[in-house]
């Protein structure tokens, strides 16, 4: 079976603690969803594990040593709804409000 991805540590931004300590294990060829409150730094921890330009500091070396367009093949992002996509067929039309107009 292959590794899965252990990432530790904190990050920093101009001095300021953003997170951290920090531990996630991702176990291999599995789905993981990592949820929380907006600002909490969901999106900078996918984009350092992507090596993605964050321009935060982790464990005091600059994230995203490689250039961003080496790595942006590698990276991959669904920002679209789904489930509302199912279900949006099936809902009425809207309707118009107020009264009808007279001719």
């Amino acid at each position: 079976m292959s590794p899965g991805v252990r990432f530790e540590g904190t990050a920093r931004i101009a001095g300021r603690t953003l997170f951290g300590p920090l531990e996630i294990e991702l176990p291999p060829a599995a789905w993981t969803c990592l949820l929380g409150a907006s600002g909490v730094g969901k999106s900078t921890v996918l984009r350092l594990l992507a090596d993605l330009p964050t321009g935060v500091a982790f464990e005091g070396t600059e994230a995203a040593r490689r250039e961003y367009r080496r790595a942006r093949p590698r990276y991959a992002s669904d920002m679209t709804d789904r489930e509302w996509a199912l279900v949006a067929p099936f809902m009425p039309p809207p309707r118009r409000l107020g009264r009808p107009r007279t001719t």
